[in-house]
Protein backbone atom coordinates (compact mmCIF):
# COMPACT_ATOMS: atom_id res chain seq x y z
CA UNK A 1 0.00 0.00 0.00
CA UNK A 2 3.18 2.23 1.08
CA UNK A 3 4.39 1.76 -2.53
CA UNK A 4 1.07 2.88 -4.52
CA UNK A 5 1.58 5.91 -2.78
CA UNK A 6 5.09 6.78 -2.61
CA UNK A 7 4.37 5.80 -6.69
CA UNK A 8 1.89 8.61 -6.91
CA UNK A 9 4.75 11.43 -5.88
CA UNK A 10 6.81 10.30 -8.38
CA UNK A 11 4.13 10.51 -11.22
CA UNK A 12 3.19 13.82 -9.45
CA UNK A 13 6.35 15.47 -9.66
CA UNK A 14 6.46 14.76 -13.47
CA UNK A 15 2.93 15.83 -13.98
CA UNK A 16 3.63 19.02 -11.29
CA UNK A 17 6.57 19.72 -14.18
CA UNK A 18 4.59 19.72 -17.08
CA UNK A 19 1.50 21.65 -14.72
CA UNK A 20 4.08 24.51 -13.89
CA UNK A 21 5.62 24.79 -17.04
CA UNK A 22 2.39 25.26 -18.53
CA UNK A 23 1.00 27.52 -16.23
CA UNK A 24 3.98 29.65 -16.59
CA UNK A 25 3.12 29.69 -20.71
CA UNK A 26 -0.38 30.78 -19.96
CA UNK A 27 -0.05 33.27 -17.02
CA UNK A 28 3.44 34.34 -16.60
CA UNK A 29 5.34 33.56 -14.06
CA UNK A 30 3.82 34.67 -11.12
CA UNK A 31 0.77 33.00 -11.69
CA UNK A 32 2.49 30.08 -13.24
CA UNK A 33 4.09 29.34 -9.66
CA UNK A 34 1.59 30.58 -7.71
CA UNK A 35 -1.13 28.18 -8.92
CA UNK A 36 0.31 24.98 -8.79
CA UNK A 37 1.41 25.49 -5.65
CA UNK A 38 -1.90 26.51 -3.94
CA UNK A 39 -4.20 24.52 -5.57
CA UNK A 40 -1.60 21.48 -5.14
CA UNK A 41 -1.97 22.59 -1.31
CA UNK A 42 -5.42 22.70 -1.69
CA UNK A 43 -5.96 19.21 -3.08
CA UNK A 44 -4.19 17.82 0.20
CA UNK A 45 -5.92 19.63 2.44
CA UNK A 46 -9.33 18.09 0.85
CA UNK A 47 -8.33 14.53 0.78
CA UNK A 48 -7.21 14.77 4.45
CA UNK A 49 -10.13 16.17 5.84
CA UNK A 50 -12.01 13.21 3.55
CA UNK A 51 -9.55 10.73 5.38
CA UNK A 52 -11.78 10.89 9.00
CA UNK A 53 -14.84 9.88 7.02
CA UNK A 54 -13.53 6.58 4.71
CA UNK A 55 -14.47 3.78 5.78
CA UNK A 56 -12.65 2.11 3.29
CA UNK A 57 -8.80 0.91 4.34
CA UNK A 58 -8.35 1.37 -0.01
CA UNK A 59 -10.21 4.74 0.50
CA UNK A 60 -7.92 5.70 2.95
CA UNK A 61 -4.75 4.39 1.03
CA UNK A 62 -6.38 6.37 -2.35
CA UNK A 63 -7.07 9.42 -0.06
CA UNK A 64 -3.11 9.52 1.42
CA UNK A 65 -2.35 8.74 -2.63
CA UNK A 66 -3.83 11.71 -3.94
CA UNK A 67 -2.41 13.50 -1.44
CA UNK A 68 1.61 12.32 -2.41
CA UNK A 69 0.29 13.01 -5.79
CA UNK A 70 -0.68 16.35 -5.46
CA UNK A 71 2.08 17.24 -2.51
CA UNK A 72 4.72 16.65 -5.51
CA UNK A 73 2.45 18.41 -8.18
CA UNK A 74 3.19 21.74 -6.04
CA UNK A 75 6.95 20.66 -5.70
CA UNK A 76 7.91 21.99 -9.45
CA UNK A 77 6.78 25.02 -8.66
CA UNK A 78 8.60 25.81 -5.59
CA UNK A 79 12.23 24.94 -6.43
CA UNK A 80 11.34 27.11 -9.72
CA UNK A 81 9.90 29.90 -7.57
CA UNK A 82 13.57 29.61 -5.62
CA UNK A 83 15.13 29.78 -8.89
CA UNK A 84 13.36 33.13 -10.17
CA UNK A 85 13.33 35.24 -6.64
CA UNK A 86 16.77 33.88 -5.36
CA UNK A 87 18.70 35.56 -7.30
CA UNK A 88 22.60 35.14 -6.09
CA UNK A 89 21.01 33.51 -2.77
CA UNK A 90 19.30 30.76 -4.73
CA UNK A 91 21.16 28.33 -2.87
CA UNK A 92 20.22 29.55 0.83
CA UNK A 93 16.57 30.03 -0.10
CA UNK A 94 16.31 26.41 -1.38
CA UNK A 95 18.11 25.18 2.32
CA UNK A 96 15.66 27.44 3.98
CA UNK A 97 12.88 25.74 2.02
CA UNK A 98 13.89 22.73 2.68
CA UNK A 99 14.64 23.32 6.30
CA UNK A 100 11.60 24.55 6.79
CA UNK A 101 9.99 20.96 5.21
CA UNK A 102 12.09 19.49 7.68
CA UNK A 103 11.29 21.18 10.40
CA UNK A 104 7.57 20.22 9.38
CA UNK A 105 8.30 16.60 9.25
CA UNK A 106 9.95 16.61 12.74
CA UNK A 107 7.34 18.45 14.60
CA UNK A 108 4.72 15.87 12.76
CA UNK A 109 6.68 12.90 14.59
CA UNK A 110 6.35 14.68 17.90
CA UNK A 111 2.37 16.19 17.19
CA UNK A 112 0.73 13.14 15.85
CA UNK A 113 1.42 10.80 19.02
CA UNK A 114 0.16 13.96 21.19
CA UNK A 115 -3.11 14.16 18.80
CA UNK A 116 -3.77 10.34 19.31
CA UNK A 117 -3.43 10.98 22.82
CA UNK A 118 -5.78 13.41 23.54
CA UNK A 119 -9.56 13.39 24.54
CA UNK A 120 -11.59 10.64 23.77
CA UNK A 121 -10.02 8.50 21.33
CA UNK A 122 -11.01 10.33 17.80
CA UNK A 123 -7.26 11.07 17.35
CA UNK A 124 -7.43 9.54 14.47
CA UNK A 125 -9.80 12.39 13.24
CA UNK A 126 -7.86 15.29 14.96
CA UNK A 127 -4.51 14.15 13.22
CA UNK A 128 -6.47 14.18 9.37
CA UNK A 129 -8.22 17.67 10.54
CA UNK A 130 -4.92 18.77 11.22
CA UNK A 131 -2.88 17.70 8.39
CA UNK A 132 -5.76 19.33 6.22
CA UNK A 133 -5.35 22.52 8.48
CA UNK A 134 -1.67 22.59 8.11
CA UNK A 135 -1.79 22.67 4.29
CA UNK A 136 -5.22 25.05 3.86
CA UNK A 137 -2.02 27.69 6.37
CA UNK A 138 0.37 26.59 3.80
CA UNK A 139 -1.76 27.22 1.10
CA UNK A 140 -2.54 30.86 2.10
CA UNK A 141 0.88 31.69 2.77
CA UNK A 142 1.87 30.97 -0.45
CA UNK A 143 -0.23 33.53 -1.85
CA UNK A 144 1.82 36.60 -1.47
CA UNK A 145 4.37 34.85 -3.20
CA UNK A 146 5.71 36.43 -6.32
CA UNK A 147 8.15 35.02 -8.54
CA UNK A 148 9.02 38.06 -10.69
CA UNK A 149 10.37 40.20 -7.55
CA UNK A 150 14.35 39.08 -6.48
CA UNK A 151 14.18 38.68 -2.91
CA UNK A 152 17.72 39.50 -2.37
CA UNK A 153 19.45 41.96 -4.68
CA UNK A 154 22.72 42.02 -6.42
CA UNK A 155 24.63 44.53 -3.99
CA UNK A 156 28.04 44.05 -2.88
Amino acid sequence: MLTIILGCGILGQLAGGYYCDWTTRWLGVRLGRLIPMVTSMAVCALAYAVCPFVQSTWLLVLCCAIVSFSTDVGNPALWAFAGDAGGRATALLGGWMNMWGNFGASAGALLIPWLMSMGDGEGKTRIFLSLSGAFVLAGVLCLPMNATKLLVTNRS
